[in-house]
């Protein structure tokens, strides 16, 4: 947007210098004057006193935008497919300032001729003004006097517009050179999108082959661990099933308690009933009892023997877990070792057959 503004302040400033229609009052003023007056009116060396001292009836505001008749050194004019294309080229990142240069050069040339129009009626009436207040005054010195006036504020006039000009001038140059570097720096904004939109679709292409190869890789690792959990899931299978056998053991040891137990109560009983014949049967008793003791015992030293066997089976399976996921692991980095060898032997295998084709072409 700035450098749109730029450029029609350029487009402005070129077309707003007065800069031709000024020379054109005092000629007619000169001849419109009559023959007395017009032999002696070139007041080029009058002094600027005596053009202040005398201060004519018929000078007004609108005879201020004339110009004086001394030569004017050449201007530089910007013509208006300069200001066009300083406009035009000032936001080449819009579509809608690319397609306007043709219509705004023609407001310029329609502004431009309509200025021209309202200056020249101006002219016209200052000059018909002036010659009216000529036509007013006696004597030929008084109208002397009046047009040395009239040349003094033209030339003040001239002056202050020539000082105008050379500002507008420095201010285009300015602009200009502002345009240019906003115009070298869109270059570069765009060269720099440019070249990040590239990157941007590497780094794209870069995270698609990432993300394929991680889901594959992540399928390997899913098959993997599916093998492995199986395995697992086997062996708590069978631990399971040792525990179950294990269990029903112990439950049936402890039935043989209870029924032990039941049978020692009813031999209580018996001895408290028959009491009278303990003493034939006593030596049976003991003997009893004392086979009674010994299965007891026997049956807990096979079951702490039992137990026992049961907490090496279970360290030992324990331990063939820990082999089987060594092993598993072994055979992860054997497999990727062996895929490593087989692309290896892949890529020697196409160029023994590269030069197998190379060697078959020269025979």
């Amino acid at each position: 947007m700035e450098s749109s503004n730029a450029g029609t302040e350029v487009a402005k400033v070129g077309t707003d210098k007065p800069t031709q229609p000024v020379v054109s009052p005092v000629p007619d003023l000169v001849t419109n004057v009559p023959a007395s007056t017009a032999s002696t009116a070139t007041p080029t060396n009058v002094p600027p006193a005596t053009a202040a001292n005398t201060t004519p009836s018929g000078s007004t505001s609108a005879e201020a935008t004339s110009a004086p008749a001394k030569p004017q050194p050449p201007t530089t004019k910007p013509t208006p497919a300069v200001a066009v294309k300083a406009q035009s080229g000032a936001t080449p990142t819009t579509n809608r300032a690319t397609s306007l240069p043709s219509a705004a050069s023609e407001a310029s040339v329609k502004n431009r001729t309509s200025r021209e129009d309202k200056i020249r009626k101006k002219d016209d009436k200052s000059v018909d003004h002036v010659l009216r207040a000529l036509n007013s005054l006696n004597t030929s010195e008084e109208k002397l006097a009046a047009m040395c006036k009239k040349y003094a504020d033209i030339f003040d006039e001239h002056r202050k517009l020539q000082l105008l000009q050379k500002q507008s001038e420095k201010r285009c140059s300015m602009l200009q050179r502002e345009k240019e570097q906003l115009q070298a720096e869109q270059s570069k904004a765009i060269l720099t999108r440019s070249r990040l939109e590239n990157l941007c679709r590497e780094l794209q292409r870069q995270n698609k082959a990432i993300k394929d190869e991680s889901l594959l890789k992540i399928r390997e690792e899913e098959e993997k661990r599916k093998e492995v959990s199986a395995k697992f899931q086997t062996t708590m299978n069978e631990i399971t099933t040792l525990m179950q056998q294990n269990n029903d053991k112990n439950m049936k040891l402890r039935d043989d308690n209870i029924d032990m137990t039941t049978k020692l109560k009813n031999i209580c009983e018996q001895y408290e009933i028959r009491q009278q014949q303990v003493e034939r049967i006593s030596k049976q008793m003991q003997l009893e009892q004392q086979l009674a003791d010994a299965k007891l015992s026997k049956l807990k030293m096979e079951m702490a023997a039992e137990r026992e066997v049961l907490l090496r089976e279970k360290q030992q399976l324990l331990l063939e877990l820990q082999q089987y996921q060594q092993r598993c692991t072994e055979f992860q980095a054997t497999e990727v070792n062996l895929r490593n060898q087989i692309s290896m032997y892949n890529d020697k295998y196409d160029e023994f057959q590269k030069a197998l084709a190379r060697s078959n072409d020269v025979f």
